[in-house]
């Protein structure tokens, strides 16, 4: 709908003319927008309060989140630390308890060769002296009887395989009797 300037003017005129004129001194229009003035002031005062009080809780969000967020990878990183230093600390351990064990069998070894070659002098100064033959018989005998074996084959050394070809009733009257 087209509205022309003169329809315009003539309704405001009529509309002017329903309603009395309020006039206002000039002190009254100040006190007005003084008192507008004053009312928006202390709007925006009490919007900008809101917004100060919600800007702080809402840092204090962020900052209790982001401190607790820190604590939780501390901690983790110490535990972390932690366990790596366990690890470390055990297989050192193991390293020195290994180390331990060594040293024990070399020692054992050691005794054990010894004492073998500690067996094999005295067998040598046995073999020469005239109790050999007894001996002899009195270890396959021992033998004899721990085995418990009614056919048994016996090695010697070479210097006792004609001792016990002669031994060898002996022997086995000492097993059965």
């Amino acid at each position: 709908a087209f509205v022309s300037a003169a329809s315009v003017f003539f309704a405001a005129r009529l509309f002017s003319l329903n309603y009395p004129k309020m006039t206002l001194r000039d002190e009254d229009v100040e006190r007005q927008i003084s008192q507008m003035a004053q009312f928006i002031l202390e709007e925006a005062r009490d919007k900008a309060r809101e917004i100060s009080i919600k800007a702080d809780d809402d840092f204090q969000r962020e900052l209790a989140k982001t401190v607790q967020e820190e604590r939780q990878k501390a901690l983790a990183d110490q535990e972390k630390r932690k366990k790596t230093f366990e690890t470390k600390k055990q297989i050192a351990y193991s390293h020195e308890l290994n180390a331990a064990r060594l040293k024990i069998l070399e020692a054992r070894s050691a005794v054990v060769k010894d004492v073998v070659e500690a067996a094999h002098s005295k067998l040598e100064s046995i073999s020469q002296g005239g109790k050999y033959k007894q001996m002899l018989q009195d270890l396959l005998t021992q033998g004899l009887l721990q085995l418990q074996e009614t056919d048994v084959s016996v090695v010697l050394p070479q210097g006792g395989r004609g001792i016990g070809k002669g031994r060898s009733a002996q022997v086995s009257s000492g097993v059965q009797g």
